[in-house]
């Protein structure tokens, strides 16, 4: 073996296994995602009910993805690490087998296949789809695959590389259909050549088109025979009717993907990829000339290959830009390995300038992936689902608590983390499949009010996980409502979830009851409160709660949208703990009301843990224009000299105790 290509073996061994340990190393360190879970749950199910819901649902790919992981999951169980493990592996294999790629369509370019596999090997983008239980990553394997097979069929057509080339293209058309785009480009190099080149025509006709015909094949019938592909087609087009983003904008956030990562919360710092954009240019604009062969007798030496690689980076990337803006990056993820070919070819060209331009631009490229990978293994989180599941289960008791989710879509999250047992109550209230996603109807009102109720009446407790709720509730009436009909101790946020515990009335009793009947503004009476205190009405680890039932009167109808504060103070005058609201939360704020209407109101106060001693339970109304605490008439008819109520006392000296404020409770 001679001695250059000794040592290009061994770094290639090298990146190899760099790579390896990139794509392996915290590989469960982040919670699933909820396509993740959603793979974990569907492959749970029959073979034959897998492949009758990816035929009949709409935007779901070829059934492939999962039919695999059922048999993988068989094998290797459903842990994080193991969901993860066969995208990783492709992301590996892809570094090694992108390199054989190169050096067969350009075998003297050393300098140039082993800096573009230095690029696929770090490139964040690749990093993060290798850590995800998705196709993606297998999608990018395959299509490198799929390519390095078109070379060969290209210069030796066989029997055997044709079957070949096609079962490669039928497993990646059968992970992903959107990557036919990539056969697309091998068909159109063929075009190309048998226009520009007669002598090659009949090869060509011959020998490429069919096998790309070949490859499509089952997917084209998929596709006009699908149901769910129809639909999938219908909302797609409609959608691309009226895209968020211009061309312009498209391309900045496409390319920011692309270099930096496709993270779902990405940085501003990801703009650096944009400095990428030119030697990606440079690249494509010098390969023609870079690649030109003195000999063309063979038909190998003939074909314009710097044309096929340019075909794969930017036709998905042109369509996906005039049509399909709405369309994630991940569909178009196999384009990476050869956008960073063309990098990789722009940072050699630039020695022509300068080796120190060659330099800078590695080192610009290199910096682009140190950063984006900082920020993947750093702060980046793809989902807390796992944590907020860990904390509710910590919590939750069976028979006394349900758990309402908000958007039912998430159901397939809830089950992979809390088990496929646990009791879950979907909001719109519609049945939830044992594998499958589920798209649900927009809340309507007066069905939600009487579900909640019914909760509020069976339950003690009622745990909420609002998420997605632009999907089916973008008014947030639920969570409105509960807060209106119920004590809400605690809500605890989970990056793009929210969980929020709310407490039934009807299990309260209180520990005292004050008789108030203070009016505000001649329009608006607070008639009574009843306090409540419960030791297991836990909030943070070791908190406690005042829980305040407020009945309020309209005694003409409000014309200011009044807010309580609830406050606890120590002799001093200090406020230790507040919590401010309207009287029923913003459901229905004062303005809302009719004269002579009754409503209470429930307000939960969190006690702080280090607080001891004696402290008075107070009141204030408030014009929220103003901020100004406004003064009552109590029952006399007097005017108060205070804009405080004191609706209690509370004693700490490690147990609560409630007692009344005195006559009338009113100070």
């Amino acid at each position: 073996m001679p001695r250059q290509s000794s040592r290009e073996y061994i770094a290639l061994t090298a990146l190899t296994l760099a790579a390896f340990a990139l794509r392996i190393w915290r590989l469960d360190a982040k919670g699933l995602g909820y396509d993740e879970a959603a793979t974990a749950i569907m492959a749970r199910a029959p073979i034959a009910d897998i492949i009758s819901f990816h035929w009949e649902a709409a935007f779901e790919h070829l059934p492939l993805w999962v039919l695999l992981m059922r048999g993988w999951s068989l094998l290797a169980g459903q842990s994080e690490f193991s969901l993860r493990f066969l995208p990783a592996y492709a992301g590996v294999l892809t570094v090694p087998l992108s390199w054989a790629l190169l050096r067969r369509i350009a075998p003297e370019k050393t300098a140039w296949r082993l800096l573009t596999t230095v690029l696929i090997a770090t490139s964040p983008v690749l990093t993060l789809y290798a850590q995800e239980a998705r196709m993606y990553s297998l999608v990018v394997l395959l299509a490198v695959a799929s390519t390095y097979l078109a070379t060969r069929l290209i210069h030796r057509s066989t029997t055997s590389h044709t079957v070949v080339y096609v079962l490669v293209n039928w497993a990646m058309l059968g992970l992903q259909y959107y990557s036919v785009l990539l056969i697309a480009a091998h068909g159109l190099l063929a075009a190309f050549v048998a226009v520009r080149r007669p002598a090659m025509r009949r090869f060509y006709v011959r020998a490429v088109m069919p096998a790309a015909a070949a490859s499509a094949a089952p997917l084209l019938l998929w596709m006009a025979l699908s149901p769910g592909f129809h639909e999938t087609v219908a909302v797609v087009f409609r959608e691309a009717g009226q895209p968020e983003l211009g061309i312009g904008a498209f391309l900045v956030k496409l390319w920011r993907d692309i270099s930096f990562g496709a993270f779902r919360w990405q940085p501003n710092i990801s703009a650096i990829g944009l400095a990428l954009l030119p030697l990606f240019m440079i690249g494509a604009a010098v390969s023609r000339v870079d690649f030109k062969r003195e000999n063309q007798s063979t038909v190998a030496q003939a074909t314009p290959y710097h044309l096929l690689l340019l075909t794969i980076a930017v036709l998905p990337i042109v369509i996906s830009a005039f049509l399909f803006r709405t369309l994630a990056t991940r569909y178009i993820l196999y384009v990476s390995p050869f956008v960073y070919a063309f990098i990789a070819l722009g940072i050699i060209a630039s020695r022509r300038f300068h080796r120190v331009w060659a330099l800078a631009a590695a080192a610009l490229t290199l910096a682009v992936s140190v950063l984006g990978l900082a920020y993947y293994f750093g702060t980046y989180q793809k989902s807390d689902y796992r944590e907020m599941s860990h904390y509710l289960s910590e919590r939750y008791a069976a028979g006394e608590d349900v758990l309402v989710i908000e958007a039912p879509r998430q159901h397939l999250l809830a089950k992979y983390y809390l088990g496929q047992d646990f009791p879950l109550e979907p909001v719109p209230n519609i049945p939830l499949p044992d594998y499958w996603p589920v798209t649900a109807p927009p809340v309507v009102p007066e069905e939600v009010d009487d579900q909640v109720l019914h909760y509020l009446d069976a339950y003690s407790s009622l745990w909420a996980a609002f998420s997605a709720e632009s999907e089916v509730d973008g008014g947030e009436f639920l969570a409105k409502y509960i807060t209106a009909v119920s004590y809400n101790l605690d809500c605890q946020f989970w990056l793009d979830v929210r969980l929020c515990r709310f407490i039934s009335p009807h299990t309260v009793e209180p520990d005292i009851e004050t008789q108030i009947a203070a009016t505000f503004n001649d329009e608006l009476i607070l008639e009574h409160a009843r306090i409540a205190t419960d030791p297991q009405y836990v909030v943070l680890d070791e908190g406690r709660v005042l829980l305040a039932e407020l009945a309020w009167l309209a005694q003409a109808d409000p014309s200011i949208d009044y807010k309580v504060s609830l406050r606890l103070v120590d002799a001093a005058g200090r406020i230790v703990a507040q919590v401010d609201q309207y009287p029923i939360g913003m459901l229905l704020p004062p303005t809302a009301w009719a004269a002579g209407e009754r409503k209470p109101g429930y307000m939960a106060l969190s006690i702080p843990p280090a607080a001891s001693g004696r402290y008075t339970l107070q009141a204030r109304v408030y014009d929220p224009a103003t901020l100004k605490p406004l003064p009552y008439f109590t029952p006399d008819g007097g005017l108060s000299t205070s804009t405080s109520i004191i609706l209690g006392l509370v004693e700490i000296d490690g147990t609560i105790r409630l007692l009344p404020a005195g006559s009338g409770g009113i100070r």
